[in-house]
Formats: structure tokens, C-alpha cells, sequence
């Protein structure tokens, strides 16, 4: 075996160990340690990324809870008792885990180590997968060579949607090239090589069932077959063999899903969603070839979050129309160009064009939003202009520079023509390439192979411009405190509050996504990935039978809110009022005080306070670990109080115990207390051992219900 050949391949081994050593994961979980009072824990470096809450929220304490269920496949420390058997691949101790090699770590490791390994795996895998791919493929081209494999994948892995989506969608990434590469690599009808290919086809599918991705790539598939072994249609066998091993492979994610397959495919969403034809904006599908036109650096320069603007784009294909060397190309250049120009038309024309909603039933496109399109327009241009560089090579002159720049130049300020962001005030990394590629050309022409070194040198560029714009959006996190925070202080108050609980249950604002789950809690508020339609039908039994459905069979972040219906904000978002989930017997009652209020410290504030007709609605915090008020409202009764997360206040006071100092409450008054409030507004005192009687006081002091008894 050529060892040269495989240093690439050896190096990652090594840096797969190292990352296993230092508990090294991509997370942004360091968001939910601060609201657990562990603020900065375990980061090693970069920021982490509120937008990734599909990771930090939902996923990572998915995989938390199912550490604390020892792995088995319901979450039985939860009133929904969820199902971890998902379209999100986790390390459910069940016969599936044999098709989920980026999870045995957890047969051996302890959880923390198991869930760094898990993130290296999935790195490694996607960086030598993607460059073994296209060096098979592309090898015995006249100016390929190693390195430009490596540095292709490289940029593969630093593009934007690689990295935005790194968290989620990074194991189907990952396996993609895996898949593509056994398709390429025919044995000869070996059932040895049938049943490899059955297996990583199961592999690939149980990776992260997510269909936009899945599609797409199977037509990137076929793509290659037509340019690089057309053969393959035309030999019954193998076609029958290839098509019969992928779907056993079908089968078997099938028979895992089977249960969950009909409960999904039935919900208001994702399963009845239909992506239609047409609304993807022209700049985000322009960005898959002229990159960085929709950010600057990690803003966003459109309506459209960062995430949702991820798109397999570089510099690459640019530099490789200004630099080709157009005089070496051939019949089998202007065939690639053919089949990647017909295919990047009708993906192109799908996301464009308002085509009949028919159109998407065969190709199956209904099922792929044309923002996530983007991955394989990005991904083909990218490949044929790989093609094209390792294929002719390049060749530079002071002509081409000026193009280059000229172009460069262009894209740079184009996003000032489209979006709000200033003349001159986007990030212009981008233009740093051109001083790059000029140096190529004055320092490379030594090289014994001239046109291969520059050739090198082009993807070196397109890969260090994306280096630097993307990098650093994945921090570096230790994956210790990930599985720790179950013992902190913060927990073990929370716990003690669901103790107090005659259900068990734990009824808490502020905290997003899955997060009090995923510390082994029994939250009210989570995320659930399957509806569970029995238990909000017990809750809400009145709701007429569509409306029902409406609202609840759906995957859906449960939140919890002051209204008195159940509402759907976001297409994964559903409401919950909260007097129908807190028990009454643990309500905080408040005690009426007859006295002055003047002289009392000051310290809390009440943030929101609304009075419409008898009721009554206040939002703030105080400085107390409990929830005890002296009032001057008499004939009140508590509808609903909660408190709320406040690790801002507790950050403020350098004291965890303030970190649940929020709180929201709903009360409903006599006349009496209305004629009070009108009088002499709302006065709220809080006591406290640490911190005394304090009063609590509108931010706006002139607010018409701030406290006028307090009043000098």
C-alpha cells in the first residue's frame, strides 16, 4: 500500500483520537449550561450559535434523555414518554445501532467521550469520504494529484451549508460520499460487494432521514454515473443487483421506521407539508455560484436567517471560468458541461420558475424546499468545475487577473444592490483571493509541473476564503459539562420544585427547546418529535375535533404561555396556556399587606403589567430564591403563576439561586381590588433571607400602575 497516498486519511486517524482525548464536540450547548448557572463551562473556543437551536435545543437533550433512560428507546422519565426512535439517528441500544457506526462509540464509552468520538467520527468520515470520491473518479486526470482532493473536500466541508448545518444534517453529509463511492466501485456482481452496498445504503438512510437531502442526492448520483461510467444503464445485471441491494437497504430503514412511517406521514407537519415550485429567491440561488452575496461574515444581509442562506458555495467555480485553460478542452470536457448544464437546469428551473404542482409528484421534488436545492446546485458546480481544473488545468495572465478582479469586485458589491447593507460595508474577505492567486503566479512558476501546481494552487484559494468565512461558526465545546449539568445546583432546584408537584411534573418558563428534558426532568415545555395526541386531548377536551388537529398533530416545540387557548405561532411551535398545566395547590398566593410601603429597599422589577376589566398580568423578577409577596391588592385570586428563568439576573448578582427569580402570574380581582389597583397601582414586596424585603418597581416609574404608596 502506498502510504503517501493515504497521509491524509492517517493524519485525521490520529486527529480522531486527540479529539476523543480532549472531549472535543462542535456543539453550542454552552447556551443551555449558562441558563444552568454554568456559564462558560467547557468552551474551548469560538461562540456558540443561538440560531442552532435545532441542535442545542432539541437534539444534544434528546441525546442527553436517552443517556438517562440508559439508552432504551422511550424516555420514561417524561409524562409524553417520547419515542427516541426518530428521523434523527441516536444511540438507541436496539438492533438498528449494528446500521449507525457513527454511534458505537456509546458501546464503549462513558457518555461524555462517546459523544465527542460521535462528532469526530462523522468529521473524518465526511473529509475522507468526499476526497476518496472524487480521487476515484478523477485520479487519472492529467493535472490531478492528492492534495487537490484534499483541499476540494476541505472546502466541501468549510462551505456554508456544511458548516450551518454541521450539528444536524452533518451525519448525512457524511455518509453521502460513503454511498456514492460503493455505487462507483462496482465488483463485478460480488454478493460480498451486494451486501456492502445494502448495508451502507441502510447506513446512509439511518443516518438522518431527511428527504431534501436524500433525493437530491440520489440525482447527484445518477449524474455521475452518466458522465463517469455510462455502462451502468446499459448492463441489465448490474442495474438490477444495484437497484435490488439499495432497496434492501430501503427495507431495513423502513422496518425500523415502520411504526413511526404512518403517525408522520399524517401530521398537519412535517407531514403534510408540500414544497412548492418557484419561491426560492434569486440571490439564494445565485449564492450557490457567486458566494458570500447573502452575508457579511455570520450576518445576514436578507430577511432569511444565516442558517437558511447555507449553500455548497466557493470561489471555485469563478476562478475556474477566468483561469481555465479553454484551449485543451475536449469531447469529454463538453460532455460533463452538457449533463451538468442539464441538470443544474432543472434544478434550477424548480426552484425558479412557478411550475404546475404536478411536476413535483414524479421527480419527487414536492418533497424538497428549493432553499435546501441549494446543497446539490452547489454541490455540482463545484464538482464539474473540479472536473474541468484536474481535467485542462489552468492558465494565468495579467488578461484573466483583470476578469477576475473585475468580477470579484462585482460580486463583492452586488449584495448593495439587493439588500440594505451600505456601499463598501460588506465583509470583503473574498477579495483577499485575488492577492492570493497573484501569488500564485509570481512564487509557483518553479514547479517542475507548472500548470498541476497552479491548478493546486486554484483550490488552495477556494478553500482558505472559505476557511475564513465559515472556521469559526462552530465552537469548540468540551462535552463533559454537556453531560454533567444533571447534578448542578440549578437542576437539583428544579427538581425539587417538580417534587413539590403531586403529578411529578415540572412547570417552567424560559427554557427552549428540549433543554429541562434533557437534564432528566419531567417538563411540560419540551420537544416533541412524534405528536401525542392523547395527552392534549385529556388537557383540552372541549377543542372541536379539527381545530384538535390542527393545533397538536404536529412535530412541535411546546411552549408555555399566559393566553387562555391553545395556539400555533410557527408551523413547530405550539402554545400552551398555563392555568391548564400548573396545579392549583402549588400556585403562589399572595399575602395583602395594609401597611405603608414607603422605606422599603428597592429591588426587583415588575417588566409587564396589564389590567383589562378583572384581571390582571404581571411579568418580571425579584430578588428571591422563593416566590412570596406582600401585596396591597386584597380580593385576588391567583388564574396562573410560573416562574420563569432569569440566568441574567442571577449573572447581574453573581448568585445562582436568583436564576429562577422570574416570574409570570395572571390574576383575577374583585372590584374591590380593581378600585385598589386604580388608586394606589401594584405594589409587590418580595422577602428574602439573603436579601431582605425589597420592592419591586416599574421600569418606567411613571408607568399608571406603578406602586403610588411607595411614592416619597
Amino acid at each position: 500500500m502506498n502510504i503517501a497516498k493515504y497521509r491524509f486519511e492517517l493524519f485525521l486517524l490520529i486527529c480522531l483520537v486527540g479529539y476523543g482525548l480532549l472531549y472535543l464536540t462542535p456543539s453550542s450547548y454552552g447556551l443551555a449550561l449558562n441558563l444552568f448557572g454554568m456559564q462558560g463551562e467547557g468552551l474551548l473556543w469560538g461562540k456558540p450559535r443561538g440560531i442552532r437551536s435545532d441542535e442545542w435545543t432539541v437534539w444534544t437533550p434528546y441525546m442527553q434523555s436517552l443517556v438517562n433512560n440508559g439508552f432504551g428507546r422511550f424516555n420514561e422519565l417524561s409524562m409524553y414518554r417520547e419515542d427516541f426512535r426518530g428521523f434523527n439517528a441516536l444511540p438507541i441500544h436496539d438492533w438498528a445501532l449494528f446500521f449507525k457506526p457513527q454511534m458505537w462509540p456509546f458501546l464503549v464509552f462513558e457518555p461524555a467521550r462517546a459523544f465527542s468520538i460521535h462528532h469526530g467520527i462523522i468529521i473524518v468520515a465526511f473529509l475522507i469520504g468526499w476526497k476518496q470520491l472524487f480521487q476515484h473518479l478523477l485520479a487519472d486526470k492529467p493535472y490531478a494529484s492528492n492534495l487537490a482532493f484534499v483541499l476540494f473536500s476541505l472546502m466541501l466541508f468549510f462551505s456554508s451549508f456544511s458548516q450551518v448545518w454541521w450539528t444536524t444534517l452533518g451525519p448525512l453529509l457524511a455518509a453521502t460520499p460513503w454511498l456514492l463511492l460503493t455505487v462507483l466501485k462496482w465488483r463485478r456482481n460480488s454478493v460480498l460487494y451486494y451486501l456492502l452496498l445494502a448495508y451502507v445504503s441502510a447506513v446512509f438512510l439511518l443516518s438522518h432521514t431527511y428527504p431534501p437531502i436524500i433525493i437530491t442526492v440520489a440525482y447527484f448520483g445518477v449524474l455521475l454515473l452518466l458522465i463517469h461510467q455510462k455502462n451502468f444503464f446499459s448492463s441489465p445485471s448490474r442495474f438490477t443487483f444495484t437497484a435490488i441491494a439499495c432497496v434492501v437497504g430501503t427495507a431495513i430503514a423502513y422496518a425500523y421506521y415502520h411504526e413511526i412511517i404512518p403517525i408522520m406521514s399524517n401530521t398537519v407537519y412535517p407531514g403534510q407539508r408540500v414544497s412548492p415550485p418557484g419561491h426560492t429567491p434569486w440571490w439564494l440561488w445565485l449564492s450557490a455560484i457567486f458566494p458570500y452575496i447573502t452575508h457579511s461574515n455570520y450576518t445576514s444581509l436578507t430577511v432569511v436567517n444565516i442558517c437558511e442562506l447555507g449553500a455548497v458555495s466557493s470561489l471555485l467555480p469563478i476562478m475556474t471560468a477566468c483561469y481555465l485553460n479553454y484551449s485543451k478542452l475536449t469531447k469529454a470536457e463538453f460532455k460533463v458541461l452538457a449533463i451538468g448544464g442539464a441538470a443544474f437546469l432543472l434544478f434550477s428551473v424548480w426552484m425558479l420558475v412557478p411550475l404546475p404542482a404536478w411536476f413535483g409528484v414524479p421527480t419527487l421534488f414536492y418533497m424538497v424546499p428549493g432553499q435546501r436545492m441549494v446543497f446539490v446546485v452547489g454541490l455540482l458546480v463545484n464538482y464539474v468545475a473540479l472536473y474541468m481544473l484536474v481535467s485542462v488545468g489552468v492558465k494565468l495572465g495579467v488578461k484573466r487577473h483583470f476578469i477576475f478582479f473585475v468580477l470579484l469586485l462585482g460580486v463583492w458589491l452586488l449584495p448593495s444592490l439587493y439588500s440594505d447593507v451600505g456601499w463598501f460595508r460588506k465583509s470583503a474577505w473574498e477579495i483577499f483571493a485575488i492577492v492570493l492567486v497573484l501569488g500564485v503566479a509570481k512564487y509557483a512558476g518553479l514547479s517542475s509541473n507548472q500548470t498541476q501546481t497552479h491548478t493546486t494552487a486554484i483550490l488552495a484559494v477556494a478553500f482558505i476564503i472559505n476557511f475564513i468565512y465559515f472556521g469559526g461558526f462552530n465552537p469548540g465545546q468540551s462535552a463533559k459539562p454537556i453531560f454533567e449539568v444533571k447534578s448542578s445546583e440549578v437542576v437539583a432546584g428544579l427538581r425539587q420544585k417538580q417534587g413539590q408537584d403531586p403529578r411529578g411534573w415540572l412547570v417552567m418558563q424560559g427554557y427552549r427547546g428540549a433543554l429541562l428534558s434533557g437534564v432528566g426532568l419531567n417538563s411540560v415545555a419540551t420537544v416533541l418529535t412524534q405528536p401525542k395526541l392523547v395527552f392534549f386531548r385529556e388537557l383540552f377536551p372541549e377543542m372541536a375535533e379539527d381545530e384538535f388537529n390542527q393545533v397538536f398533530n404536529r412535530y412541535a416545540h411546546i411552549y408555555l404561555y399566559d393566553g387562555l387557548q391553545p395556539t400555533v405561532p410557527y408551523l413547530d411551535t405550539i402554545q400552551i396556556p398555563i392555568h391548564k398545566v400548573i396545579h392549583k395547590s402549588d400556585q403562589q398566593l399572595l399575602a395583602y399587606y395594609d401597611g405603608e410601603f414607603k422605606g422599603v429597599k428597592k429591588g426587583g422589577f415588575i417588566e409587564m403589567s396589564d389590567l383589562q376589566e378583572n384581571r390582571l398580568t404581571l411579568k418580571g423578577w425579584h430578588l428571591s430564591s422563593s416566590s412570596k409577596f406582600l401585596t396591597n391588592i386584597n380580593s385576588a385570586s391567583v388564574y396562573s403563576y410560573i416562574s420563569q428563568s432569569r440566568p441574567d439576573v442571577a449573572q447581574a448578582y453573581q448568585d445562582n439561586n436568583l436564576i429562577h427569580s422570574g416570574f409570570s402570574a395572571v390574576l383575577d380581582l374583585s372590584d374591590e381590588a380593581v378600585a385598589t389597583i386604580q388608586q394606589e397601582g401594584v405594589c409587590l414586596v418580595s422577602e428574602d433571607s439573603t436579601y431582605g424585603t425589597r420592592l419591586l418597581t416599574h421600569i418606567t416609574a411613571e408607568h399608571e400602575l406603578a406602586c403610588k404608596r411607595a411614592s416619597p
